[in-house]
Formats: structure tokens, sequence, C-alpha cells
């Protein structure tokens, strides 16, 4: 009998994968997650008994009643409680209401859905619709005061000025921000 079974699982592992890839996912589902997944060709889906759930091309989205936003990553990995979440290599679509829409690139970003707050690290480069570039290293967001904030050098550019200085922050619905330290600004005279 179990050489039956195993001569069926291994002539349709690809089906039984998609199976339990399905059951998975209606399983979080259910819980009340709000996961949204892109699904791609070759999709990796893991659960480890210690780390939760683990994977691959993924999207998360989540909306407050003044803001949503949505993180797109090359690798998504859920708490075993699932109220943090990390994303490696990912793209974070912040649009606030009534505001413009603001992009964000990044090396790594983590949930903490206990507080509301997303950190993140490595090479971040935001942009918004209306023309506004930040660069940083490290920075996070409140959802709930809708603040973003950075305790390293900083570097934003607009229309007609560039400022640079150690740490910053803003406020994401007014679109309003403050150098912290060492502030720095050229304006471009022409752009005037």
């Amino acid at each position: 009998m179990k050489k039956k079974i195993l001569q069926i699982l291994k002539k349709n592992w690809s089906l039984c994968c998609m199976v339990g890839f399905i059951i998975i996912i209606a399983g979080y589902i259910i819980s009340g997650s709000d996961i949204v997944l892109s699904l791609v060709k070759h999709q990796v889906v893991t659960e480890d008994q210690t780390e939760g759930l683990n994977l691959q091309e993924a999207s998360y989205s989540h909306e407050t009643d003044e803001m949503k936003w949505s993180i797109d990553a090359a690798k998504v990995q859920f708490s075993k409680d699932q109220q943090h979440i990390s994303f490696t290599d990912f793209l974070l679509t912040i649009s606030p209401k009534s505001q413009s829409l603001f992009k964000v690139h990044g090396k790594n970003a983590y949930y903490d859905r206990t507080n509301g707050i997303i950190y993140m690290s490595g090479n971040i480069t935001g942009k918004s619709d209306d023309g506004y570039k930040l660069e940083t290293d490290r920075a996070y967001i409140n959802e709930q005061t809708k603040e973003i904030k950075s305790d390293t050098f900083i570097k934003i550019t607009g229309p007609f000025f560039t400022v640079t200085g150690n740490g910053f922050e803003g406020q994401l619905a007014q679109q309003q921000f403050r150098v912290l330290s060492e502030a720095n600004t050229n304006i471009d005279k022409e752009a005037l």
C-alpha cells in the first residue's frame, strides 16, 4: 500500500504541491489574515513549525481609515502568530486618502502588526507622484500617526531643491518633513 501511494505521489508531485499550497492559503484566508498573493509559475511556499509561512513573489496589503498600503516582495515570511511579517527586496506603495501616491523601494522591511509600524532598511528610495524623492538607509512608518522617520543620512530632492542631513521626520498626510541635524539645502534658481 505504501509503495502504491509513493508511486502516485512521485508521478503527480506537482499536483500534490499545488493542492497543499491551496490548502495552506485557504487556511490563512479563513483565519482572517489579509494576505493578497501574486501567483507565479514557480511559487515556493513552505510552512515551518517555528517560523510560520514563507512565500516567494508575494504581496501583502493593509488599509486603515486614512491610509492604504501594499507591499510586493521577492520573499515574505510570516511569524507563526502572524503578528510579524518580514519582506526582502520590496516595493511599498502608500496611498494616504486624498494625497498623492508614495512608493518606497528597499532591501528589507518588517511589519509589526501589534504596533502598526513598518521598519525598512537597505538602500531605501522613496518617490511621490508629484516629483519628490527621498533616499536613506533606514526608515520607519507609523501607520497610526502617518509619520515617516529616519535616524541616518537623508537626501530629499524636489522640483527645485535638494536637502541633505542626518535624520528626518515627516507627515505623509500633510507632505511635510523636517531634517533633524546638519541640514544643507541647495536651490536650483533656474527651476524657479
